[in-house]
């Protein structure tokens, strides 16, 4: 390869890097200005706090099953020292 060619090359990265620099910093104040980020994160926490609710629901059913369980239990022994 000739020193033209070479420097022909190493100029044709280099430009094609700013290039690729440019549009990234582009696309990125693209993404800032439109708000997207922000509106994907409140969504993402959106999601968690449901995630959460559901589970706190679910934990009160069980609790509650639970504690109506033991009610009948113990209901059911005092019915049988009764009789």
């Amino acid at each position: 390869m000739t020193k033209t060619h070479s420097t022909i090359r190493r100029r044709f990265g280099l430009l094609l890097s700013r290039s690729f620099v440019l549009v990234v910093l582009k696309v990125q104040e693209k993404v800032q200005q439109s708000g997207i980020r922000e509106t994907a994160g409140q969504t993402w926490r959106d999601v968690v706090e449901r995630g959460r609710n559901v589970a706190h629901i679910g934990r009160a059913r069980v609790n509650e099953s639970i504690e109506a369980a033991k009610r009948k239990y113990n209901q059911s022994i005092e019915d049988g020292a009764e009789r």
